[in-house]
């Protein structure tokens, strides 16, 4: 893989079912290396692998990945001898992603996903995802690394007072400007994406108790149900499609 760039750290129908299937290996690669574009997109990464005996099938998109990480990941998977005793991918998870790869749900650095779409929706995002044969689910590994802007202050929001921190492009970075200000236990961050072909992560940020609940709910509802192929300025967007209708 070529060297990924120095930046902040940030897997056919969907069915519940449909990485359940202990079989059909070469299917599910194969419809996933269709789906990712691999060989007619330069930067998707296809990578072939053998897990405990066992084939194994590995994509990144190459711009995203943190190598030193992956390789080390790849690395003590390749040096397994067997899989006995792993029940599925999950099991898998637990036992061979580390604490400093992995957690065990959606949304978190490491998860297993059981549907097509989240599955390369996941890649797209910029995580790893990994298949091995015999098990249903696919491994999903938060193993990105964005090139990413300093969090200098903006040359058109200069302020005389308080913190001179400007948000980036990187939600979580975001997050932590926001928590290193903030550090009150009732500051919630829930994140959304955003429906249509953008897939947009949003973070709606508010604190517990004092938010009005109704409004909440409102905005909850209208980005999750916002017709929009692309936010290109996300401030304009948001205070166009959220704000409450005039009566």
């Amino acid at each position: 893989m070529e060297q990924a760039k120095q930046g902040g750290n940030e897997t056919a129908p969907e069915t519940a079912g449909y990485y359940r299937g202990a079989g059909c290996f070469s299917l599910k690669a194969a419809e996933l290396d269709e789906l990712l574009g691999v060989g007619r997109c330069f930067d998707m990464t296809g990578r072939d692998l053998s897990i405990g005996g066992r084939q194994a099938r590995l994509w990144v998109v190459n711009g995203y990945a943190q190598d030193d990480l992956l390789e080390r990941v790849i690395a003590g998977w390749q040096a397994l001898s067997d899989l006995n005793g792993v029940t599925d991918a999950a099991d898998f998870c637990r036992r061979y992603v580390s604490a400093c790869d992995a957690a065990a749900e959606p949304d978190r650095d490491a998860a297993v996903s059981y549907t097509h779409l989240r599955a390369h929706e996941t890649v797209l995002a910029g995580k790893t995802l990994a298949i091995i044969d015999g098990f249903g689910g696919g491994v999903v590994l938060d193993a990105k690394q964005f090139p990413t802007r300093s969090v200098e202050e903006p040359d058109t929001s200069r302020v005389l007072r308080g913190s001179h921190d400007g948000f980036v492009e990187n939600l979580m970075q975001n997050a932590a400007l926001l928590r290193r200000r903030v550090r009150d236990t009732h500051l919630r961050l829930e994140r959304l994406q955003l429906p249509e072909r953008s897939g947009t992560d949003v973070a709606l940020c508010y604190m517990e108790g004092e938010a009005d609940e109704g409004l909440l709910r409102a905005l909850r509802e209208k980005l999750m149900h916002i017709q929009l192929r692309s936010v290109a300025m996300s401030q304009e967007t948001c205070l166009l499609y959220t704000s409450p209708s005039p009566r």
